[in-house]
């Protein structure tokens, strides 16, 4: 993903919106604007507690329109809240504007653009919407950012697996596992497409360390049993 927006059209007057700036309380809590990714679990709970869940009934029972202020207040909180953003999809289709969404990713990621798991939720949300180009754009960018992060590779393999490009889908999905990913459905997928090989190397991670390759005393290796060079075959 070379850029937040690789193929997904913006209109201009969301491409020139303001990224939201951070605003704190006097003893330095984050109070507007803060990063859903490092923010304040106290904070993340309450927002969520009173705004999430009834953003949900809201949009269960036909209320998107109140659906949206609940989701505007999330994001206005934390603009990357991966929950509130997903859920704009399901708001967005209620109210009949499909491109909703956009400017709240966009916010997002103008407001953490170096905040790998932003760019993971927007890889999600693209993927849900049948976008599975744009949506590996974002989740190589997410790896550029951090290599380490299982939830990019996991993603990103599920998301070339359905490109049908399974050499790279399992390098990926290597990496994910070998980070701790614990969700087996990328593996199953991958095994069910006689594609799976956890001996592969993992895509974006340094090769692991051998016996072989740490350094040692070379007075401890054991004798050769010959003098001889080896035989060539």
């Amino acid at each position: 993903m070379n850029s937040p927006f690789p193929v997904l059209a913006l209109v201009a007057c969301l491409a020139a919106t303001p990224a939201m700036a951070a605003t704190f309380h006097p003893d330095g809590r984050c109070k507007d604007g803060c990063n859903y990714f490092d923010g304040d679990g106290a904070h993340i709970g309450a927002v969520e507690k009173y705004h999430l869940g009834p953003a949900r009934a809201k949009l269960a029972d036909g209320r998107a329109g109140h659906a949206m202020n609940d989701l505007k207040f999330i994001l206005r909180h934390f603009p990357n809240n991966p929950n509130a953003l997903m859920l704009l999809d399901e708001a967005a289709k209620r109210l009949g504007n499909p491109r909703l969404p956009d400017q709240y990713f966009r916010a997002a990621i103008d407001a953490y653009p170096n905040e790998p798991m932003t760019y993971v939720v927007h890889g999600m949300f693209l993927q849900k919407r049948g976008h599975t180009t744009d949506a590996i754009g974002q989740y190589r960018h997410a790896i550029s950012l951090n290599p380490n992060l299982p939830d990019a590779h996991y993603n990103l393999g599920l998301a070339l697996a359905q490109s049908k490009q399974l050499t790279e889908a399992n390098a990926h999905a290597v990496a994910a596992y070998r980070l701790g990913h614990p969700m087996p459905g990328l593996r199953n997928q991958l095994m069910r497409a006689g594609a799976w090989n956890p001996d592969a190397a993992p895509a974006g991670l340094p090769p692991q360390k051998t016996d072989a390759d740490k350094p040692g005393d070379a007075s401890a290796t054991p004798p050769s049993a010959s003098t001889e060079p080896a035989a060539t075959p």
